[in-house]
């Protein structure tokens, strides 16, 4: 098992990361579970905490993606789906679901595969969200979800300088083409290492100065989490 975490209740960065892992994964060898229910969509009381459908996304290449019907856990995925199952209604006793229902639903498909399941419709999973933060590295970097060619149109070109829009806080930032293209100390947006190799996702970054160095593309935008979006 290799654990990533992500912020708490956070479906966005679940969502970002699950579909990055699942570029590189093999179906024989490997799958995905997404184990982030924030249930934050609602202000009244969650009785018995009842939390979302848990599901199970059959990819393009035969990878099982199992995750909680919350949010934008699987909207990353969403083009790559191409069978999706009921495994478990929901409903109430869903505190502890991923120690006590989650292995055991899994197991199942395991060994049995999908006979006590029924379909679910893709159309009840979210569209991601076009230009938000969508993930932060350990470095920093502030991953969005905005392509390389949707950068493009919005005036994006190595060399340039543009303002960013984010959180109430507006800030200049040098166009590269990768976060090593500025001097130190820099802050940038570049294509970064995720999504299609061919239209990569943007990233925020600030070019280390060395281990001083406490600046990075993160605390450039004011450290906002996945999900807050922003205009170029």
């Amino acid at each position: 098992m290799v654990p990533t975490g992500v912020p708490r209740f956070n479906t966005v960065a679940a969502g970002f990361v699950a579909a990055q892992l699942a570029r590189s994964l093999s179906p024989a060898s490997a799958g995905i579970l997404i184990n982030v229910d924030g249930r934050t969509d609602s202000h009244e009381p969650v009785a018995d905490g009842a939390g979302a459908p848990f599901i199970c996304a059959v990819l393009d290449n035969g990878l099982r993606v199992f995750s909680p019907k919350a949010g934008y856990c699987l909207s990353f995925l969403k083009r790559r789906i191409k069978a999706c199952y009921l495994l478990h209604k929901g409903g109430a006793n869903g505190q502890f679901r991923s120690r006590d229902l989650f292995p055991g639903l899994m197991g199942e498909v395991t060994r049995n595969g999908f006979r006590l399941s029924v379909s679910f419709e893709l159309d009840e999973i979210p569209d991601p969200p076009a230009q938000v933060i969508g993930y932060v590295d350990g470095y920093g970097n502030a991953k969005t979800t905005m392509a390389l060619a949707q950068a493009i149109a919005a005036g994006w070109e190595a060399g340039r300088i543009m303002v960013i829009s984010i959180g109430g806080r507006r800030l200049e930032v040098i166009c590269a083409s990768s976060i090593m293209g500025v001097e130190p100390g820099k802050f940038v947006l570049a294509p970064g290492s995720s999504g299609d190799p061919a239209n990569p996702f943007m990233e925020f970054a600030v070019r280390t100065t060395g281990p001083a160095c406490r600046c990075n593309g993160l605390s450039s935008l004011g450290y906002p989490e996945p999900g807050v979006g922003f205009t170029l």
